[in-house]
């Protein structure tokens, strides 16, 4: 995941969504748990 947000990745996706990507992205992180909180409810995966 974290190569979909390396420089030239970003040049590609940028030519793709121009102006909507940004300058700093984060790699998305494993949840912690089973659960989502979602509109006061809990959705387990």
């Amino acid at each position: 995941m974290e190569e979909q947000i390396s420089p030239g990745y970003l040049q590609i996706w940028g030519r793709f969504f121009p102006g909507q990507l940004t300058g700093k992205p984060v790699a998305p992180a494993p949840l912690a748990g089973t659960t989502v909180p979602i509109a006061n409810v809990l959705l387990n995966y």
